[in-house]
């Protein structure tokens, strides 16, 4: 059959939306007018790509999960069934999963093939800020509490959950923060959980994953952690903090701090490795954020501002509205996928900094 250069989606909504997108280079070709109720209303606190890196999930304040087609940039499904806004939102390794964490205190495990919810877990007293799970996934990992750290006993978990992904049993209670946990992360090799603290703890903590046996403390931050990551090595956490302007970077055997990566755009709040080791990229509580070499740590390339570091237009003027919320490289690291507090979800191309569009296209 002979190859067409491009392909064009027609979407014949009473009219409302025609989608391009050119197929033979794998990104949309021209932006679109959206149907009204296919974006997020509200902040995107969550973005995540599939395991084989077609599709992409995005969580939002709007209390939606929505399902997206890197390809054509369009609208799979919208999955509903939490009561409040969905801090945190991850892809089982299968892709046909996924796993929510919302301000309803609940985490939900669902299929995504149908948009059915398959269980629901229950045990935080308060919003489930993130959610994290096993490379295996045989397990899942929440930390909860009000975001800002309330002490008192309605407002603040401290505690983090271990639970087993397919029963949805609690297997480990882990206690030792001292305020709400905000971010989790598992090792690349399945073996350590990494968890941050909200104010007045403003401490990463490392636990044995199997046992939920406390392991060290790693500290350095004034203020609460944003954003928490493991180097693909598993040799290294890197970790921001609210109203910081720096990443911290601790070795994870000594708990000794190596660096701290500091550019001072705006306060840290994203942390997230490519999948080749090549590179981090580090978001700001603002429209920017930027990729690091993640062997020296060094500053490469910024997204999301009028101009790139090396002088190439993006194609997109800084957007004090649109602050970055969350980001994350495609498994084969070549885009970058943002979430905003104006409920955009953006992508992006890493070699040249381009700005691609907005889902859905």
């Amino acid at each position: 059959m002979k190859r067409f250069a491009s392909f064009v989606f027609l979407l014949v909504i009473g009219g409302i939306a025609i989608l391009l997108a050119d197929l033979s280079r794998g990104v949309w070709a021209q932006q679109v007018s959206p149907t009204i109720s296919s974006r997020h209303s509200d902040q995107v606190r969550s973005v995540a790509f599939s395991p084989n890196g077609r599709q992409i999930l995005s969580g939002s304040w709007d209390k939606t999960i929505k399902l997206w087609d890197v390809r054509s940039g369009r609208l799979l499904r919208t999955l509903q069934g939490h009561k409040d806004g969905v801090e945190s939102v991850v892809f089982l390794p299968d892709g046909q999963k996924a796993v929510s964490g919302s301000k309803d205190a609940t985490l939900k495990v669902w299929n995504l093939m149908n948009g059915k919810v398959i269980k629901t877990l229950t045990g935080h007293n308060c919003c489930v800020n993130s959610v994290a799970v096993s490379p295996d996934g045989t397990l899942i990992v929440s930390g909860g509490g009000s975001s800002f750290g309330d002490k008192t006993p309605k407002y603040s978990d401290k505690i983090l959950r271990v639970w087993d992904s397919s029963s949805g049993s609690l297997l480990h209670s882990l206690k030792g923060h001292t305020s709400s946990i905000m971010c989790v992360a598992f090792s690349p090799n399945g073996e350590y959980i990494a968890s941050g603290g909200g104010d007045w703890d403003n401490t990463v903590k490392l636990w044995k994953a199997s046992t939920g046996e406390y392991i060290r403390t790693f500290t350095g931050a004034k203020n609460r952690i944003e954003g928490l990551t493991f180097s693909p090595s598993g040799k290294n956490i890197i970790a921001g903090a609210f109203t910081e302007d720096d990443f911290k970077v601790w070795d994870v055997k000594s708990g000794s701090l190596v660096t701290s990566i500091r550019e001072g755009f705006a306060p840290s709040c994203v942390a997230s490795f490519s999948s080749d080791g090549k590179y981090i990229v580090l978001g700001q509580l603002n429209s920017l954020f930027a990729i690091y070499n993640a062997s020296n740590y060094k500053f490469v390339q910024v997204y999301g501002s009028s101009k790139t570091s090396n002088g190439r237009n993006s194609g997109i003027k800084q957007d004090p509205n649109s602050w970055a919320l969350s980001a994350q490289f495609s498994p084969d690291s070549t885009l970058i996928v943002s979430g905003h507090m104006d409920g955009k979800v953006k992508l992006w191309n890493v070699p040249s900094g381009k700005f691609l569009g907005v889902f859905p296209r």
